[in-house]
């Protein structure tokens, strides 16, 4: 793959030319990136590449378990903050998103893309996914939700009440359409997420919930405190008004 060489600049970074090298997946697919970058965003890799480890001395990090679909994504996003759009290549939009799924490349992409941060330790970016998935799933009344082998590999990834964890509980609570249900009994859901599905409708029988208690991505960030959150949602409003 083929880094930019120049880079919108963010506070906290001083503009250098040290590169790092990653090799992702089993074939070991290999992406240099600018290490400060790199270690800007992700104190994970800040340790890989600044500790007394062979990794620090060959600025070189493999990631055997990762995708590279995934990791470019995350390069992409390192150099401009942003998700893949029109403007980009043809080939990476059409590997991010599909206009004739439903949503359902661009669902996938994003909630692997969240386990990937979570990994990783890349905050910023961990919070921006998860306001994606959130908006990409109601935007469209649910159509995109994910689908049982993604919430299997989430609930096989993060624990069982990670923010994302939670989401995915309540979207379905609020989306799922009868059809989803159909075949419940030879489908393998994850026993976790299915318990919480039925404690939450249980909640709404008796009323104890509303649709509105809970209609924000920031319900599902993990913001330090109300002043971040205030922050974090003047900040959506901002983007949403570009």
């Amino acid at each position: 793959m083929t880094t930019p060489t120049q880079y919108q600049d963010r506070k906290g970074i001083q503009p250098r030319t040290s590169f790092a090298t990653v090799l992702v997946g089993q074939k070991e697919e290999k992406f240099t990136v600018h290490e400060e970058l790199l270690t800007f965003h992700s104190p994970y890799f800040r340790a890989a590449l600044t500790a007394g480890f062979r990794e620090a001395q060959d600025k070189t990090v493999t990631l055997k378990e990762e995708k590279g679909r995934i990791f470019e994504f995350f390069v992409h996003w390192l150099y401009y903050l942003r998700f893949p759009n029109k403007d980009d290549s043809a080939e990476l939009y059409a590997a991010w998103t599909s206009d004739n799924d439903y949503g359902d490349l661009k669902t996938e992409n994003l909630i692997q893309l969240y386990v990937f941060c979570d990994k990783y330790n890349v905050p910023e970016l961990k919070t921006k996914t998860m306001t994606e998935i959130f908006n990409h799933v109601e935007e469209d009344d649910g159509e995109a939700l994910p689908s049982v082998g993604l919430i299997r590999f989430v609930f096989d990834n993060l624990p069982e009440h990670a923010p994302l964890c939670s989401y995915l509980e309540h979207a379905y609570c609020y989306w799922a359409q009868d059809f989803i249900w159909e075949d419940f009994g030879s489908v393998d859901w994850p026993s976790g997420f299915i318990g919480r599905v039925l404690a939450r409708y249980s909640a709404f029988a008796r009323g104890d919930l509303t649709r509105d208690d809970f209609n924000s991505p920031c319900d599902y960030h993990e913001h330090q405190s109300v002043t971040d959150r205030t922050a974090c949602e003047a900040k959506q409003r901002e983007e949403e008004e570009l």
